[in-house]
Formats: C-alpha cells, structure tokens, sequence
C-alpha cells in the first residue's frame, strides 16, 4: 500500500487546487481517496477566503470513477461504505461537492469548482 496521500492540497493565495494522486490507477476511486476528498471539501467550504478551487488528476486521467477493483478487494471493509448507500440521507460518494462546477481543458482534464466571477475575470 502506498505511503502517500491520495489527494494532495496546494494553496496559492485565494485559490486552492485539489490533485487526486492515485496516478497509476488512472485516479480511481478507492475509500481512501472518498474520505480524504470529503475531508478536503470539508476543510476547504469552510475557508471563506477562497475565490476558487481546481480540481485536477495526476497523472494522465483526472478521474476513473470507482475503483471497484481496489474498494471490493476487502469485503468486510466495503461492506459498511456500500451499506450507506441506501441510506436516506446523502452519503460518502454524494458528498464530496464543493458547489458549482465549470471544466477547463487547458493542459489537462480539470473542473474549477467554487469560482466566482472575480477569478473568472482575473484568469
């Protein structure tokens, strides 16, 4: 298992950029990556001095979808994380939004999420 973390947080002044870092596996999701997405957005929406957060894939894809491969390799840890799905409530894959998306193509795949207009003007 590797010792570095699945999504890598860089600030510059107003703007945050989000790199899911799971490289080799085309930045599929796996549970580790779901939660430490959470935990960012969590982090980052209640940070009211951002004008905008990018979010990006390292590596050649920004992101495979579910790793079912690496998320169903451990049964009895997936279970609970599939469980919550049929929950009435929004759950680990519904939650991590940071609001209003727009995608930018400009050297790789990457959604800017959160932007106001502002940063639109300033890009």
């Amino acid at each position: 298992m590797s010792t570095e973390s699945p999504v890598i947080l860089e600030r510059q002044q107003d703007r945050a950029t989000v790199r899911l870092n799971r490289p080799t596996r085309h930045n599929g999701m796996n549970l580790a990556m779901l939660d430490a997405v959470n935990e960012t957005a969590r982090a980052l929406t209640r940070d009211r001095s951002l004008r905008s957060v990018i979010i990006e894939g390292a590596g050649p894809s920004f992101c495979a979808g579910l790793d079912f491969k690496s998320v169903f390799a451990s049964p009895l840890a997936a279970a609970p994380a599939m469980a919550e799905l049929w929950l009435p409530y929004a759950n680990r894959f519904q939650r991590w939004s940071l609001g209003p998306v727009a995608v930018s193509y400009e050297t790789a795949p990457r959604a800017v999420l959160r932007q106001d207009e502002a940063s639109v003007r300033a890009a």
